[in-house]
């Protein structure tokens, strides 16, 4: 459907495998509760996913927007709280991306290594008053 290379095909593959072992599962609750998905982001924290978008020469996996709608997908599937909490990452991320390939010797260079390292979470404030 996305037309996904084969490194992507498999990194959403991968992703599949990890929301049905540990995101699924705790979907309900998340939503009952109406916590943040704290499970799920350390998961995807563990296992590089947060760096999807962040340029390989970065460190991190420098997946296209297709590659990244794909893993969207997965998680979607099993818990729409963490792919909203996992997309308002990647888009605060495409803004860090942009300022790091305006100044490659600057801070956002650097809080990218830390956001491919699975140390950042990234967001946007749109909505929020204040």
């Amino acid at each position: 459907m996305y037309r996904l290379n084969e490194r992507e095909t498999t990194i959403a593959a991968r992703v599949a495998v990890l929301s049905d072992k540990i995101i699924a599962p705790a979907a309900s609750a998340v939503d009952r509760d109406g916590r943040f998905p704290r499970e799920a982001m350390d998961a995807l924290a563990a296992e590089g996913f947060m760096g999807l978008t962040v340029p390989e020469t970065l460190g991190g996996m420098g997946v296209s927007v297709r590659g990244t709608m794909a893993v969207l997908e997965q998680l979607a599937q099993r818990c729409g709280s963490t792919a909203m909490v996992y997309l308002m990452h990647v888009c605060g991320t495409a803004c860090y991306i942009q300022q790091a390939s305006v100044d490659p010797a600057g801070p956002f260079a650097a809080l990218l290594g830390e956001v491919a390292g699975g140390h950042h979470l990234s967001t946007l404030a749109w909505s929020e008053k204040g």
